[in-house]
């Protein structure tokens, strides 16, 4: 099982955006494809200490099983069976 939490840091999140709730994702049957560290990312962290590392850059759906997520510092793409996506007020 894979758990994904989507969050709005308020440092780095648009102040017309501050009351958007969190997505929460959560996963079964996952069958993990691809893990890649950024290096370059991981640097401009060590360099920027506020930076935002976990902050998504893009999260896919293939339409099928297939997702992939991008941050600041990580690529992961994974096929999961079944999802389930639940949206909670912060």
């Amino acid at each position: 099982m894979l758990w994904l939490e989507f969050l709005y840091d308020s440092r780095w999140t648009p102040s017309e955006l501050s009351k958007t709730p969190l997505v929460v994702f959560r996963f079964e049957d996952v069958h993990l494809i691809e893990w890649r560290e950024d290096r370059e990312g991981h640097t401009c962290v060590t360099a920027q200490p506020d930076a935002p590392a976990g902050q998504v850059e893009h999260f896919d759906w293939d339409g099928a099983d297939l997702f992939t997520l991008g941050t600041f510092t990580l690529r992961l793409a994974f096929q999961a069976r079944q999802a389930e996506v639940t949206v909670r007020a912060k």
